[in-house]
């Protein structure tokens, strides 16, 4: 286990805390435990939002080649790679999620805690066993997926364009690194 990131407050990512609209967050894993007491809280990101500007001439935050490998607690709003996409559209794309993700609040998920319909989640996973949901907003656990899935199929689909992950023995207890 990396290091604890532990806090009071909202807003808490492995990564970042806050994200907003035409941000990217790429190519980084947390290895670090998630512990917060407030809302949206996350395994690489904390929250999507706006700052209060009219977002819809922006181009959404993405979220790309990210995993989280630790356990994520926190209180609504609890995610394994985005606690919440509260107010904008986000794109998660190509990631990954290994921890237990706990919520002691509303809207908890394997990928994304809250999902405010206008984010969309794409060719990303989390292990079984790890979450109930997708999303907490409702969604089924489609994206749950086993170790052989993760360490082959997404890897060879993620990889379909260029070459972002790779699997080398004794490296992430086998898990999907990123090609550097």
């Amino acid at each position: 286990m990396g290091e604890l990131f532990k806090g009071n407050d909202d807003s808490i990512g492995g990564i970042v805390g806050q994200l907003s609209f035409s941000s990217k967050v790429e190519d980084c894993n947390n290895s670090g435990q998630v512990i917060g007491k407030g809302d949206c809280i996350g395994g690489v990101v904390g929250v999507i939002h706006t700052d209060g500007n009219d977002p819809s001439d922006k181009e959404p935050a993405i979220v790309s080649k990210c995993y989280n490998s630790e356990n994520i607690n926190g209180n609504n709003c609890t995610g394994g790679v985005i606690g919440g996409a509260t107010q904008y559209k986000s794109l998660t794309k190509k990631c990954y999620n290994l921890g237990e993700v706990n919520g002691t609040g509303t809207e908890t998920g394997g990928i994304l805690g809250k999902n405010n319909n206008l984010s969309t989640i794409d060719n990303s996973y989390y292990l079984e066993g790890t979450a109930d949901l997708d999303e907490g907003s409702g969604s089924a656990n489609d994206l749950a997926k086993n170790k052989e899935y993760i360490t082959q199929d997404f890897v060879t689909t993620a990889n379909a364009t260029e070459t972002i992950w790779k699997v080398e023995s004794g490296k992430n207890d086998g898990w999907p690194i990123l090609n550097e």
